[in-house]
């Protein structure tokens, strides 16, 4: 068996001979009587008790200070919010912050500490479920960690308590590893940036008003300001076609990306991206702007209320002849509104300080035969981004949508018309999450004005640890009721095989043969079957992975309970050939708490037609 392994579960090897260790130390100080103590490290007097606490205190450290950092960058890149959290007026995974000429989605200070906190929890709460890996867990428990997080213009301050339960019997010794850190990441000074110019921009709307100057002095464009000017033609009412919205696009989206540029060029100059209020110089933050010209959209309607009207085509209307003009000659005109539906520009105000980049570690992807693709330490700018969306009515740069209702200022993600009774068994205390909110320590929630709707319901045990998390997503209605049974860890395990299938070229038929078991072989890189357990709500955990061994069996020894995509399929070689000759296969998962089975039979790579039939095989015989 192949499992995942991170950098800090090598490290706890020795963890097992430490959980006697502490068993000794709970007999001796409870006298063989049933008794529960709880430690400081320092006050521990086992030299070897205290060294390999100190190892765990190490690796757990490190998990601590890179969940800063992945949590800050996270932040940062979706406007302030966490994944689950991003409000839906949103531009894929960036939220508006400017929408229709309203002010929207600003997150507090406050709001954004909360999800700060939460995604810390979260991310070493995954890193902890490989460590448990290595622990017998009726003997050596690690618990839940909590974190607190202060945000300030320089840095981020943060702090973690992780009890460790060791339990031989009804002896139990506790102890609680304290840690502390501070990031030099100005998350909450980007945060602050991006608010002013937002609220500097709402009053000089500079694209809207600078687009309209361009396209009302661009000749491949109709003016903006309604009407055109009378001229004299043929009378053909409605024939002759004075421009088309094909001829218009490429005009308008030149004019959107020119004026993003001068925008971006003004902004650079603004007082507050120079000097912060106490006049302190800005040092080392860069603007940046994005503009996607498949964003670049608008409509347009021309003579409104009119035979002539056209979404498509602007065309002259017939006035008639008023009697001074040749006969055969009329007076022509056209009237057109202009919806500039979407503009989005992406703002980026990054963060070039040296000493506050961001350390995290990725999936990189290969860039060559020898080099395999993996996890890899990575160091980047914090970029805090937003969205802008101009917006543009006819003859009206500072045009403001009135349905939209957004709030201005998010000042609370847990606020709401809905009530909540949850009560949580098997567990003496824990926290309750309804997506990023949190309520407890406790085991029975009664709480009001909390959210309604759709939302992610998560209860994470806090005593006794070495719990499972429990995860529900459910319809969160006016007086809402829920009983969480909380449960042990669940674990997988299965052979993976091969549908063994031939192709009889004289009989032309398909004889199947069983099954054949895949195996794992040594090799740079190695040939194995991969196996991935993607959580369906992402707040069971991140994905787990695993690959079979030389018997074709596989095990996930340590995983949360819930629904899974699993995804199966061969490794590539140096050459990006499949090492089995099979197909990929995919399927949903429940996964219970306790011992799951799941073996599964892959189809074979080679494909031969049998009759009207394409059918898997793995190869040909003369039978």
């Amino acid at each position: 068996m192949m499992v995942g392994r991170t950098r800090g579960q090598m490290a706890l090897m020795g963890l097992a001979a430490v959980a006697f260790v502490v068993i000794m130390i709970v007999y001796m100080m409870s006298g063989g009587q049933q008794t529960e103590t709880e430690i400081r490290i320092k006050d521990i007097q086992s030299a070897g008790l205290k060294s390999e606490l100190e190892k765990v205190e190490t690796i757990v450290s490190d998990i601590f200070e890179e969940s800063i950092h992945s949590s800050a960058l996270e932040l940062a890149r979706h406007g302030g919010y966490a994944k689950g959290n991003i409000p839906p007026r949103s531009l894929g995974q960036t939220p508006y912050w400017f929408y229709r000429g309203n002010i929207v989605n600003i997150p507090s200070v406050e709001v954004m500490t909360g999800m700060m906190k939460e995604r810390m929890e979260w991310r070493i709460s995954n890193e902890l479920n490989d460590l448990r890996k290595n622990l017998r867990m009726n003997m050596f428990r690690i618990g839940q960690p909590s974190v607190t997080v202060t945000l300030t213009d320089v840095q981020i301050n943060a702090n973690m308590e992780l009890p460790i339960n060791v339990v031989q019997g009804e002896n139990k010794l506790k102890t609680k590893i304290e840690f502390t850190h501070t990031a030099t990441l100005r998350l909450k000074k980007l945060r602050d940036l991006a608010e002013e110019y937002v609220r500097e921009y709402e009053n000089a709307r500079y694209m809207e008003s600078q687009w309209e100057h361009g396209v009302n002095n661009d000749p491949r464009v109709p003016e903006t300001i309604g009407a055109g000017a009378a001229e004299t033609g043929p009378c053909s009412h409605c024939q002759v076609v004075k421009f088309t919205k094909a001829g218009m696009t490429e005009a308008l989206k030149e004019h959107a990306q020119l004026h993003a540029s001068m925008e971006l060029q003004r902004a650079r100059g603004l007082p507050f991206f120079k000097e912060d209020a106490a006049g302190a110089a800005v040092k080392d933050i860069q603007l940046d702007f994005k503009v996607n010209p498949q964003h670049l959209n608008f409509e347009f309607t021309a003579n409104r209320g009119e035979d002539c009207e056209s979404n498509t085509e602007v065309k002259l209307i017939n006035w008639g002849n008023p009697g001074a003009f040749p006969t055969g000659q009329c007076q022509h005109s056209y009237m057109v509104d202009y919806d500039l539906l979407e503009f989005p520009v992406e703002i980026i105000i990054r963060d070039l300080l040296k000493i506050g980049m961001a350390m995290t570690t990725e999936t990189v992807a290969s860039t060559s035969d020898q080099e395999e693709s993996g996890t890899k330490s990575i160091v980047k700018p914090l970029e805090f981004r937003i969205v802008m969306d101009s917006y543009l009515k006819t003859g009206d740069p500072r045009a403001v949508d009135g349905s939209v209702t957004d709030p201005e200022t998010v000042d609370n993600l847990c606020q709401g018309a809905c009530s909540i009774d949850i009560t949580a068994t098997n567990a003496n205390e824990g926290t309750l999450f309804i997506d990023s909110c949190e309520y407890g320590p406790g085991k029975h929630f009664t709480e009001s004005n909390v959210p309604c709707g759709i939302h992610t319901i998560t209860f994470t045990a806090i005593d006794p640890p070495g719990k499972a998390k429990f995860v529900k997503q459910d319809n969160i209605k006016e007086n809402y009721q829920l009983d969480i049974e909380v449960q042990d860890y669940a674990s997988v395990k299965g052979t993976i095989n091969m549908k063994n299938k031939v192709y009889c070229t004289k009989s032309k038929r398909v004889e199947d043969k069983g099954l054949e078991t895949l195996a794992y072989y040594e090799g740079d890189p190695p040939r194995t079957i991969r196996l991935f357990f993607y959580p369906v709500n992402h707040r069971l955990g991140e994905m787990v992975h695993a690959d079979i061994d030389k018997n074709g069996n596989y095990e996930v020894p340590v995983i949360n309970p819930g629904t899974y995509l699993v995804l199966a399929f061969p490794t590539e070689d140096a050459s990006n050939r499949p090492t089995h000759k099979v197909l990929p296969k995919g399927l949903v998962m429940d996964i219970q708490p306790g011992s799951n089975d799941l073996s599964i039979e892959l189809e074979p790579l080679r494909v031969e037609k049998v009759g009207d039939k394409f059918v898997n095989v793995v190869g040909s015989e003369d039978c």
